[in-house]
């Protein structure tokens, strides 16, 4: 087996790695594990364990061996199912009165970012983070690790499109914002208007933005107030600082 092969998985598992994301796996009742590698010196930070598979206790090459090349696991890595999702778990969020912000990612592709997006998303209180399902990254070991464990606390859903999403959302009278970094008005002036609405927040790749439909589709757009000729944000960093500002109009 190659190591790209070894690195998804058996019969569509896939390898999480790094402490931080499994600890948060065993910690998750939803997710399924198959497998759980920890080194002789990791494991003992693994006790006690109230979930998941006995420990194969293995020296550091054999876990890297089941990984990508290069994949920092820190000792521990655990062999999972992915979570389930889609647009019937979007309609049983959106059908929680305690649900009041989402975030939507169009073609963001970067594994890493998207993990580094529901780390922030985790942290300032969003309830799930949307993509569809052709042209943004599946749930992956990368993806996991940059999540650091926001994987497990909060909804990744990979949906037909965003144009569906969007439109399950006006069908519950949310407010859609989409980030633009050519929108006359900030962040924090859209989000002070709509603090009682429930309120999505879309994001487009870096460099492209959002799309034409994707914008059209938006009831508003905002930007990031940036120094002139200064270089744009990264999109995890553009998403933690949009979602700062609506979280804080929100509380």
């Amino acid at each position: 087996m190659s190591r790209k092969a070894a690195s998804r998985g058996r019969a569509g598992t896939y390898w999480i790695y790094g402490p931080h994301a499994v600890r948060a796996a065993l910690s998750n009742p939803r997710r399924r594990i198959t497998r759980l590698l920890l080194s002789e010196r990791t494991a003992k930070d693994f006790l006690p364990r109230n979930r998941g598979p006995e420990p194969e206790i293995s020296p550091a090459r054999q876990i890297s061996a089941v990984l990508e090349p290069g994949a920092a696991h820190g000792g521990a890595a655990a062999e999972v199912f992915p979570l389930e999702g889609g647009t019937n778990a979007l309609t049983k969020i959106l059908g929680n009165p305690k649900c009041d912000l989402l975030l939507l990612l169009d073609q963001v592709t970067d594994p890493r970012n998207v993990g580094a997006i529901l780390r922030s998303a985790s942290v300032f209180g969003a309830n799930a983070v949307l993509a569809p399902s052709r042209g943004a990254p599946q749930e992956s070991g990368a993806l996991a690790k940059a999540a650091s464990g926001a994987l497990e606390r909060i909804p990744y859903l990979r949906i037909g499109n965003l144009a569906e999403a969007i439109s399950l959302l006006d069908r519950y009278d949310w407010v859609v914002i989409g980030l633009d970094s050519s929108a006359p008005q900030e962040i924090a002036i859209v989000a002070s208007e709509h603090a009682e609405r429930t309120t999505a927040l879309v994001l487009g790749a870096e460099g492209r933005g959002l799309r034409r439909l994707t914008r059209e589709r938006c009831h508003y757009l905002a930007r990031i107030p940036t120094l002139a000729d200064t270089p744009s944000l990264n999109v995890s960093a553009a998403a933690a600082i949009a979602l700062y500002a609506l979280a804080g109009f929100k509380g």
